[in-house]
This record gives C-alpha cells, sequence and structure tokens, in this order.
C-alpha cells in the first residue's frame, strides 16, 4: 500500500512537471506569432516562377527547349511587395485631403450663390457713372411768359411757373442682364431742385395699351419695375437691348434755389441746362393761400364780421401785402374801428371793433391802412392818401415761414338808414 502510494506521489509530481513546461512553451509560441505578424510581410510579388534550368529542359543537341525563364527570388521581391504596401498606404490618406477640395468647392458654390443673390436686389441705377452712357438725353420742359410750355436741353430759360417737366431718354439697356440681375428694375435720380412729383399715367407704365410695369417715385428717386413676364418675352423674341423714354412732372423747390441767387442748374454730360428765376424768386413765385369769410352778423347794432387767413405755401413768402376791397354797393358800408391812413401795427386784441391779428408764436404782427382802391397799372395802393373816396384796406404782412398762416379780423358798419332793398353787399 505504501509502495503505491509513493508511485501516485511521484506520477503527479511528474505531471506538474510537464505542465509548466507545456505553459512556457505554449508562451514562447504566442510571442513569436506576435512578433512575426508585426513585420511586413514578407510574400513575393514579383510574377515571376523560381526555376533553374535542368538537363530536362535540353534536347539531345544540347539546344534548349524549355519555355519558362530562370528566375531566383532575392530580397528586391520582397522589397517590392513592401514599397506596393506603402503605396496602399498613401492611397488611403488623400481621403482626407479630397475631403477638404469637397469642402472647398461647396465654399466656392455658396459664395457664388450669395454674390447673385446680392446682384439681382441691386436695381439698375442710370444715375451711376458707369450707366450714365445709357442716358441719351434729358429735357426740361417749362412755361414761357406767354404760359406755353417750352423743351431746353441746354442753354439758359426764365420760366414764368413753378410747374416743370423732366424727360429722360435711355437705350442699349441689355434686357437679359436687366431681367436675371437686376429683377428688371430701373431707377433714375431726379435734379433736388424739384419736388411734389406726379407719377405718368397714375403709377402705371404702358407699351401701347399694354401694362408693362409699375412707377414709383420717393425722395427724388423714380422707380420703374418691368413686369418679367414682358422681359422674358423680349428675351425669347431676341430683344436684347432695352430702349425708351419717360417723363416727370414735378414743382421748382424755391427754397433751394433761393440759395443760388434763383437759379436751378442741370448738368448732363457736356449739357448745361439752366433756369433763372431771379434773386427775388420766393417773392415772385411763392405760393400763398387765402380765404375770407363772413363769420358773425350783428344785426341789432348793423355789425358785420369778416375774417382773412392767410397760409403761406412750402417756401414760405417774401413781403406779402393783401388788399381787401367790396366789388359792389360799397356806398352802403363802412370800415369800422381805428383804421387810418397811416400804416399802423396791429394786435392780438379784439378791442372796440379795431382790426386785430391772430398769429403764430414768434411771428411778428403786421400792420394796416386804409387807402384808395387802386386802378388797373397799381397793384398796391399806397399809405397816406388824406381824399379817399373808394376806400380799401391793406394789410401789409411782410414776410411769411413756410406754412406759416395768420388771420386778420375786421367790421364793417351797414350804414344809417341805408336800405338794400334787395342789394347784396359782394366782399
Amino acid at each position: 500500500m505504501q509502495e503505491y502510494l509513493r508511485r501516485l506521489l511521484k506520477d503527479k509530481a511528474r505531471l506538474r512537471k510537464w505542465k509548466r513546461i507545456m505553459i512556457a512553451l505554449s508562451c514562447i509560441v504566442v510571442v513569436c506569432t506576435v512578433y512575426a505578424l508585426s513585420l511586413p510581410a514578407q510574400t513575393f510579388a514579383c510574377d515571376k516562377e523560381e526555376h533553374t534550368h535542368t538537363a530536362e529542359c535540353y534536347d539531345e543537341n544540347n539546344e534548349l527547349i524549355c519555355e519558362k525563364e530562370e528566375h531566383t527570388h532575392t530580397d528586391d521581391c520582397n522589397k517590392q511587395e513592401e514599397v506596393n504596401e506603402q503605396e496602399e498606404v498613401v492611397k488611403d490618406e488623400p481621403e482626407t485631403i479630397n475631403n477638404e477640395q469637397v469642402s472647398q468647392e461647396s465654399e466656392e458654390e455658396t459664395t457664388t450663390t450669395t454674390t447673385t443673390t446680392e446682384t439681382t436686389t441691386e436695381p439698375f441705377d442710370l444715375s451711376f457713372d458707369a450707366n450714365k452712357d445709357k442716358i441719351t438725353s434729358v429735357f426740361m420742359y417749362y412755361k414761357d411768359a406767354d404760359d406755353k410750355w417750352q423743351n431746353l436741353d441746354k442753354g439758359d430759360a426764365k420760366p414764368n411757373s413753378t410747374e416743370l417737366y423732366l424727360k429722360v431718354e435711355f437705350d442699349k439697356i441689355n434686357t437679359k442682364n436687366l431681367l436675371e440681375q437686376h429683377n428688371g428694375i430701373l431707377l433714375y435720380s431726379l435734379p433736388d431742385f424739384m419736388r411734389d412729383f406726379e407719377k405718368a399715367g397714375n403709377g402705371t407704365l404702358l407699351a401701347g395699351d399694354k401694362n408693362i410695369g409699375t412707377i414709383e417715385i420717393e425722395k427724388n428717386k423714380v422707380k420703374f419695375t418691368l413686369d418679367q413676364t414682358y422681359l422674358k418675352g423680349l428675351v425669347d423674341k431676341g430683344s436684347n437691348q432695352l430702349n425708351g423714354s419717360f417723363y416727370v412732372k414735378g414743382q421748382i423747390d424755391l427754397t433751394k434755389i433761393n440759395q443760388n441767387n434763383g437759379e436751378a442748374k442741370l448738368v448732363v454730360g457736356d449739357k448745361t441746362v439752366t433756369l433763372n428765376y431771379g434773386p427775388d424768386c420766393i417773392e415772385k413765385f411763392g405760393s400763398v393761400d387765402m380765404k375770407k369769410e363772413m363769420s358773425n352778423v350783428d344785426k341789432v347794432n348793423n355789425y358785420l364780421t369778416y375774417t382773412v387767413t392767410v397760409t403761406a405755401g412750402k417756401d414760405g413768402c417774401k413781403d406779402l401785402y393783401v388788399v381787401d376791397k367790396f366789388t359792389s354797393n360799397a356806398n352802403l358800408v363802412s370800415y369800422a374801428g381805428n383804421i387810418s391812413s397811416t400804416e399802423t401795427t396791429l394786435t392780438s386784441e379784439d378791442n372796440n371793433k379795431d382790426p386785430f391779428e391772430t398769429i403764430i408764436s414768434g411771428a411778428t404782427h403786421g400792420k394796416i391802412y386804409k387807402a384808395s382802391i387802386s386802378d388797373a397799372t397799381t397793384k398796391i395802393p399806397d399809405a397816406g392818401v388824406s381824399d379817399i373816396t373808394n376806400p380799401c384796406i391793406v394789410w401789409h404782412i411782410g414776410d411769411m415761414k413756410p406754412n406759416e398762416s395768420r388771420t386778420l379780423t375786421y367790421y364793417v358798419k351797414l350804414n344809417d338808414k341805408a336800405n338794400l332793398s334787395g342789394q347784396t353787399i359782394k366782399k
């Protein structure tokens, strides 16, 4: 029994020893395998078969009959394989470069698209220096001393009215470019000495009876928006150039030209148009609105109350006089209050039927006097006349600011025992 146990223990010891040896050998195999796999591939890449001629490759005359080429694999064959592997790696690298190129192309495409979008939002402005060669002529139309319209494309003129017409002729505008790059929109800057423009055709552009677009005027710029269907039709028909003209009506801005001795100048190319309204242009052409009404009737004391309201236009006015008179049956009435033939400064107080004036804050009161009604050759009756048989009153306002308004109130007394007998007193 003891012998059996001794052999059993000896076998177990031998088994443990073999296990250690096998584990050590397994580790060596693993290490060698990993190392071998980490080395470059040593497979032969050349397409030649290794061959050495033997006696079987020759005939009885000792002539070579073998069709194979003698070849022995060398290290060069291995190097060729390594080069091929390196080339394959290099071929993998351009993916990053290609990605960068695609990104650049996308950016370039985006940039191109953005540029095109910006171009289409800009109208074609005939006033730009680069486009002024498209304008063939510009005419100013004005009214002469006989109130007839005259046109002027160069030189001087003396208008007799504040009304003006401007005509602009243009040609050789590329139709396709206007449609695709400018959305069919034309602009033109109007002279800064004009204002209060009127749109021709109520803002509609016509070609014969056909509506081809719209007209808008804002801040001294006229904008023509041509119908895109109309422009596409021209392009499809091969009409590559747009020729035409347009009119704009307006008023002279007296406040602007008053700073230039009453002259308005328009320069187009080598031509200059000068409109001379004179240094007293505001006095001569300034507009004034006047309204007269009978505001009250005192039937007990036989008094009539009249008001005259004067409103200056956009340019104001200078040295303004207002002459008030009765056109019929003036012998039935007389001006009430203290009005003499000498100029007297008005006040704002309604006192004992004296005339008074309502003015804006900061304005200076005008003056009033009684005079004889003048003849056709005299516009303003003189003050200081002692013998007045056919009276009128003169309201000397003086200068008024733009859009300023003031009112004169005066009284008229119906003469005692005067019988109208159906007659009307006309103011």
